[in-house]
């Protein structure tokens, strides 16, 4: 005779079992289906008039809809028509993001729908579609509610530059867990991959506490080369045998383009508190929302200098950041414009205006032979200033380079920072 209870046990044992089999494919299944919400309703996020719509929908009278309906549909034609070729630019930049998510997530749906096991590639790429699902959603969402949008649709795609990046970074890194040889290899895969989605949450945090209508008509500019995640994700692997495996801390402390990014950071938080902190006392802001300065936002957080190429865009930065954002021949952060910073104390400008000048941007073999000499003489002395006694080629060189002037950036944004609290 069956014993009840035994059999009772053996039942609910069986269900524990089931449910624990099918809680990743559940919890999986329940971030997708979020990120398709928001893949769903993209395009809608690209225009208010749309979203009105859909609002009006739900609140209009069913005799009345209809005709409400096509007068609604018919601005918001006369919208997308007025924006023209740049809003269909706009969308399309849009659609090619999500049409990437699609492709990765719709196999892993598939193959757990089919009993398959929920691997690390699954779960790593749950993680990242709600990285860049909350990005995406969020800078969308602030681009409509200031008028970008409607503005200048071209330049709202622009400024979601790091989610396009993390889009491709993401595909990578999944496709190389799949294969990866051992589980040091995954961890240091893994690791990079949440490491790249934290940046990519603070980076958007950044861009929108500053995001605004540009005054300026400039024209935007191609997206710089954002190497920092597959860099970082190099020397991660590259370390992954000398640190304790599982100490994710020290296994992220050994890379340098980690830390570079971080320092990025509090340099652009920096800077957006000083015009907070203007704004505060009632002055006007030091750092204006140009163009080129929401480029930056959007850029430098990823940026790492490997040769002359990325060095320059990296000079630009700083250049549009901190002289061109800040009034070029009129800047605001000195104090005869108002400013807190005395008047001859900024070497740091000179020397990114020098650099631009002379070498990234510009040839310094132009005029006389003995301007050109001196050329040559104050860029050799702007390189030994900054570590480096001979002509940057290698990629170590640039990377000196580059952790040089991140280092005093941050030291001249805090003292205008200082200055502008005691003020």
């Amino acid at each position: 005779m069956i014993d009840p209870s035994k059999q009772y046990e053996e039942l609910i044992k069986a269900a524990q079992d089931a449910q624990r089999m099918f809680a990743p494919m559940q919890q999986f299944l329940e971030q997708i289906a979020r990120s398709s919400a928001f893949m769903a309703t993209e395009r809608a996020g690209f225009t208010e008039a749309i979203l009105d719509m859909q609002r009006r929908q739900e609140m209009l009278d069913p005799l009345l809809q209809t005709q409400r309906l096509v007068q609604q549909m018919e601005m918001t034609q006369r919208m997308a028509n007025g924006l023209g070729e740049s809003f269909r630019t706009s969308i399309a930049a849009i659609d090619d993001q999500a049409r990437t998510w699609r492709e990765l997530v719709e196999p892993a749906i598939l193959g757990l729908q089919q009993g398959g096991t929920a691997t690390r590639p699954i779960f790593g790429l749950a993680d990242s579609l709600v990285a860049w699902e909350s990005s995406a959603t969020r800078l969308t969402q602030r681009f409509n509610e200031i008028g970008l949008v409607a503005n200048n649709a071209q330049l709202s795609v622009r400024l979601l530059a790091s989610t396009e990046a993390f889009t491709e970074f993401a595909k990578d890194t999944v496709r190389r867990l799949e294969s990866a040889p051992n589980d040091r290899t995954a961890w240091a895969l893994e690791t990079s991959l949440q490491l790249a989605e934290e940046q990519l949450f603070v980076t958007t945090e950044t861009l929108d506490s500053v995001v605004d209508n540009p005054e300026d008509d400039e024209d935007i500019s191609e997206i710089r080369t954002l190497a920092t995640p597959y860099v970082q994700q190099q020397e991660l692997l590259d370390a992954a045998d000398q640190v304790d495996e599982g100490d994710t801390t020290a296994l992220v402390g050994s890379s340098s383009a980690a830390s570079a990014a971080d320092l990025t950071r509090k340099i652009l938080v920096t800077i957006a508190t000083c015009n907070e902190a203007r704004k505060l006392s009632g002055a006007p802001e030091i750092f204006k929302p140009t163009t080129k300065l929401l480029e930056v936002y959007a850029d430098m957080p990823w940026l790492v200098p490997v040769d002359k190429q990325s060095f320059a865009q990296f000079v630009d930065c700083f250049y549009f950041l901190f002289y061109e954002g800040a009034g070029k021949d009129k800047l605001r952060f000195l104090k005869s414009q108002g400013g807190p910073i005395p008047d001859d104390d900024f070497d740091f400008i000179l020397c990114i205006k020098h650099l631009r000048n002379k070498w990234t941007r510009h040839d310094a073999d132009h005029g006389k032979d003995s301007a050109i000499k001196k050329s040559w003489a104050e860029l050799a002395s702007k390189f030994q200033s900054l570590g480096l006694h001979h002509m940057p080629v290698a990629t170590e060189d640039f990377r000196i380079l580059h952790s040089t002037l991140l280092a005093r950036a941050y030291e001249f944004s805090q003292r205008i920072l200082h200055g502008v609290i005691h003020e």
